[in-house]
C-alpha cells in the first residue's frame, strides 16, 4: 500500500473469505489470498479470545451469514 509504513491484516477478515465463497456471494481463491498477503509482507493481527468474546456485544444484525438469507 503506498504511504503506508505497515499494512495490517486481520485472520477474522481471511476467515470470512471462505464463509462468503460456499453461498457464492463473492469468488475468491484462499489460499492464493493467504499466499499475497504473506508474500506482500502484511502484518498478520492476532484473534485473541477477548476479541471473539466481543460478538456477544454486537447488535442482532450481526448473524451468521450462512442462516441470515
Amino acid at each position: 500500500m503506498e504511504g503506508a509504513d505497515e499494512v495490517y491484516v486481520s485472520a477474522a477478515s481471511i476467515w470470512e473469505i471462505p464463509i462468503k465463497t460456499r453461498p457464492r456471494k463473492i469468488e475468491a481463491n484462499i489460499n492464493d489470498l493467504v499466499n499475497a498477503t504473506e508474500a506482500s509482507g502484511f502484518i498478520e493481527l492476532p484473534v485473541r479470545g477477548i476479541h471473539a468474546a466481543g460478538v456477544a456485544a454486537l447488535p442482532l444484525h450481526h448473524t451468521d451469514p450462512l442462516t441470515a438469507c
